[in-house]
Formats: C-alpha cells, structure tokens, sequence
C-alpha cells in the first residue's frame, strides 16, 4: 500500500517539475499566491496562538483547565476533562493547532489513545477569524453569515463526536493516563524557547502545504485535470465548469475554493452550501497539515479522514436545515466602514473574549490549587 502512495506521490512530482519548467510563470505566480497568503493571513493569526498555548500546555494548564469543564466534556464528547484545552484552543485558533495541541498531550501522556482520537474527530475546524472575516465580511459580503457558519461547524463538530464514538468503540479508560499533574522544574526561559521554536516549526510547515497547493492546483488546471472531471458530470448533471472547478479547488485548498465560490452567480444558499462542505471536510492540504502534526504518534490518519467526511456532511445538512430560519438575519451586509477596516474588527469580537475566558480559568484553576 505505502509502495504504490510512493510510486504515486513519485510520479505526481516529477510531473509538477516538469511542469516549472514548461510553464515557470504560471507556477511561479501560484507560489507567490500562496506565499502571500500564508504571510498576509495565517502568520498574522495563528502564530501567537501557537506561541500561547504551547506554553500553557507545558505548563499543564490543561489539567486545571480539565477541572472547569470536567461536567461537560465527557457527557458531551465523551471523553476525559483534559481535553477542554485543545477542545477550546481549536475554537479560538482553528486548524492545524488543536490538532498539534491533541499531539502533545497524548505524547506527554496526558490523555489516553482513545481521548486524543476523538477529540481530533470534532476539534479540527477553521477559525472564527477567519471564517468571520475572510468568508463572510470579504468574500460574501455579509457578515452574519459568518456567525452562522460558525454555529452550524459547532453543533456538526458535537453531531461527529456522537457518531464517531461508535465507529472507535475502544476499551481504553475515558479518563487521562496521569491522574495528577506534576509540575517539571524547567525553567521560564526553556518554556518559552521550546514554544517558540515548536510554533515556529508548525507555521513554517504551514506555509509549505499553503504554498506546495497552490502549484498542485494551477499544474492541475495547466494539465487540463479538471476538465476531464467536468466533461461526465456535465454529461449527466449539466453542471458549469466554473462550479466544477470551485469545488475542485475547495476540496484542494479551502481559501482558494471559498473564494472561486463566493463569486457564483446564483442564491446565497447555494454558496453557504457548498462553502460549509469545503469548510466542514477542511481541504486535503489542512487534513494533510493535520495529519502531519500527529504523524509521530500511533493516532489513526484515516480514522480523522473519516470524521472529517462525516462533519462535512452534517455541516451540509445543518445549513439546509437551519438557513431558513436565520435567512433574513444572514441576508445583511456588511458596513461599509467594516469593509475599509478590514477583518481587525472580528479579531476584536473574539480575542478579547476568549482571552477573558482564560484568564477567569486560570484564576479558577489558582483558586483550586491553594
């Protein structure tokens, strides 16, 4: 199996190669795109993320964290109090961080096989800041649809855990492996150098699979791929190439599918649709940034896979169940004055917020320690 993914992944590479060398203006200008992105969008949003909570987690905040929420995850997630932590820093982060949080807990023997397994089935979502301002404020123009995004992947992430947790029926305890925390004698200085150059990493690795595709996807359309998918289903479905080629690009790289989609020419329940099935799967570059952040662990990466289709499905259903009911408040667009100002206004609605929630645990958790 491994043998024939590495003939293949052999095969793909040496066709992008020679693909820089027919087209280098083509591919080049994809690179800068994705380069672009990654320094425009994600560095500005995760990287302090990544910083923060990677020092929490050595610190063992999630123990105490575990101790505020120890009434509502298993009953709700069906697993131990510790994984609150990257429960809630996916919320607040989004992808690939909850899922590198889930790694290094499950690593440090925090949390069980079974725990740090489901909890990647319903943690790995993109992150308010982004689907508030890049996709509902930029894209579509409407800022409520934002809100409405992210209450829809919050109940479908809930609806996964409950099915997942039949399809990994495991015997391993519910609870984490260390019953108590115990504080390591590290020094400030070595937490902070170890958060930094492990954040570090990630974001770099990030901006790779951002930047490695964006080439896929232009080689993609240079090599006439996509075409060939849409002939049959325009066949069949009489379906436009510019949908085909919007999905296409969404299931590759969510940013670039959300983008092509929100320009449709049709309702904007057709696009909320098709925008929370590229959102609630993720896009095979986040699923692969994902995966590789757990790679040197046991976990399972077809068992994410897996929940990743189920949440994409629930997202789709959700939306159609629940449009009707909120459409006149989805309907609104944004000020313009939001519009000029870019997306510092949504990094304002949820930051502080979530930083206050923090710090009220993290009294809780002082609290409980004296």
């Amino acid at each position: 199996m491994f043998k024939k993914l590495h003939i293949l992944l052999s095969f793909i590479t040496i066709s992008v190669l020679i693909t820089v060398l027919i087209f280098p203006q083509n591919i080049i200008s994809a690179s800068l795109k994705g380069l672009l992105i990654w320094y425009k969008n994600v560095i500005p949003s995760l990287f302090i993320f990544m910083i923060g909570t990677t020092i929490l987690s050595l610190t063992g905040f999630s123990y105490y964290l575990g101790k505020l929420f120890k009434n509502i995850m298993k009953p709700i997630f069906s697993v131990s109090p510790e994984c609150a932590f990257p429960w809630i820093t996916g919320l607040i982060a989004g992808c690939p961080f909850g899922a590198k949080v889930v790694s290094d807990l499950y690593k440090n023997g925090e949390i069980s096989k079974r725990d740090a397994q489901l909890t990647l089935s319903f943690i790995n979502t993109n992150g308010p800041i982004f689907i508030i301002g890049t996709i509902a404020s930029s894209m579509l123009n409407y800022t409520q649809a934002g809100y409405f995004l992210i209450f829809i992947l919050f109940i479908s992430s809930i609806s996964t855990s409950f099915i997942f947790r039949f399809i990994y029926n495991t015997k391993d305890n519910y609870y984490c492996l260390n019953k108590t925390f115990k504080t390591k004698n590290t020094s400030i200085g070595v937490i902070i150098k170890t958060a930094i150059c492990s954040s570090s990493e990630t974001i770099i690795m990030i901006g790779g699979f951002i930047v490695l595709f964006s080439v896929l996807t232009e080689a993609f359309e240079i090599w006439n791929i996509i075409y060939f998918i849409y002939k049959p289903l325009n066949y069949f479905f009489n379906i436009s190439y510019e949908y085909i080629y919007s999905i296409f690009s969404g299931i590759l790289e969510v940013t670039y599918g959300c983008e092509k989609i929100s320009l449709w020419d049709c309702d904007l329940f057709i696009k909320m649709i098709f925008i929370g099935l590229i959102i609630g799967f993720g896009g095979i570059s986040i699923n692969i940034q994902t995966i590789s952040v757990f790679s040197d662990t046991d976990l399972s990466p077809l068992l994410y896979i897996i929940s990743r289709l189920i949440n994409s499905l629930f997202t789709v259903l959700y939306i159609i169940l629940f449009y009707g009911i909120f459409e006149k408040t989805i309907q609104k667009a944004v000020p313009t004055v939001l519009i000029l100002q870019g997306t510092a206004n949504f990094s304002d609605l949820y930051i502080i917020p979530s930083f206050f929630i923090i710090i009220l645990s993290f009294i809780f958790c002082i609290k409980n320690t004296m």
